[in-house]
């Protein structure tokens, strides 16, 4: 752990971060969004789980045009001009990511908000 800041390789025109528990992404121009860090509940975005953590910064599975980011415990979530959300991640008490479904172990890849008003 380090108690000053560190640079992360592979991003260096971040216009947004958003920091989790274990993880952090980096919203950037265009709306892209990269993670890094702990992956248990598919927080990184990446269509997958692993429990190692990933020091990289890597894209989030089908984001662009994001405006805003915002991070929980061990879920991010992003909103996009149109008024519209994707989160991904945990799914805690199963609502966390306000998808409508239940997914108790979390959604590696980025599920639509419903019921936004």
């Amino acid at each position: 752990m380090s108690t000053s800041p560190i640079e992360i390789t592979g991003i260096s025109n971040a216009i947004g971060v958003a920091v989790g528990s274990a993880h952090a992404c980096a919203l950037l121009p265009g709306g892209t969004v990269q993670c890094w860090g702990g992956n248990y509940s598919g927080q990184l975005g990446r269509g997958g789980t692993d429990e190692s953590d990933q020091p990289d910064p890597a894209p989030v599975v089908g984001i662009s045009g994001a405006q805003t980011l915002a991070s929980g415990d061990a879920h991010t979530c992003v909103r996009f001009a149109n008024g519209t959300a994707k989160c991904w991640g945990h799914d805690r008490v199963g609502g966390t990511l306000g998808s409508g479904a239940n997914v108790p172990f979390g959604s590696p890849v980025p599920l639509p908000v419903v019921n936004l008003p």
